[in-house]
């Protein structure tokens, strides 16, 4: 009789532990609402010093309760010159980088993350970075975000 009450506790403590993680997963806070993005664009920036082939590509757009964050990535597949690496200054108050809408509106950023503060590249390495806009207007959901620096443009959408 003991035995079998022990294994009735048992049981009783499992469902209590796996009702209770069931809870857990249903109240944990919901993901942003975040949308992959598949656009790449390839540029070539050249100084006196150095010409470099970049790969610029947008990994997602995460809309949240304050801002819109578009995360991007930027990869060194050629270097020439007489450099072994390059290094990549802020973007932080860079007005060239910047959103367009569908219906013209213009975003600017309002403050950058990871590669977009600066990074040094060797070829064949990757950055992260992000750039922080204001929420979309109301309808918004497709854009352009622009580097008029490099004359490129990656298409995103909502």
């Amino acid at each position: 009789m003991i035995r079998r009450s022990h294994a009735v506790a048992v049981r009783l403590a499992v469902s209590a532990v796996a009702t209770s993680f069931v809870i857990v997963a249903c109240t944990t806070a919901p993901a942003f609402n975040r949308h992959p993005q598949t656009a790449c664009t390839q540029y070539v920036h050249a100084t006196k010093e150095f010409k470099a082939g970049v790969n610029w590509c947008a990994r997602y757009v995460e809309v949240r309760g304050d801002a819109m964050e578009v995360r991007v990535t930027w990869e060194l597949v050629k270097l020439h010159g007489s450099l072994d690496a390059v290094f990549q200054i802020t973007d932080e108050y860079n007005p060239r980088m910047y959103l367009t809408d569908e219906f013209g509106h213009r975003y600017d950023h309002t403050r950058v993350s990871g590669a977009a503060m600066g990074s040094r590249y060797q070829v064949g390495s990757t950055r992260s970075g992000s750039f922080f806009f204001p929420l979309p207007r109301a309808g918004a959901r497709t854009f352009q975000f622009h580097d008029d620096e490099n004359g490129v443009r990656l298409p995103l959408r909502l």
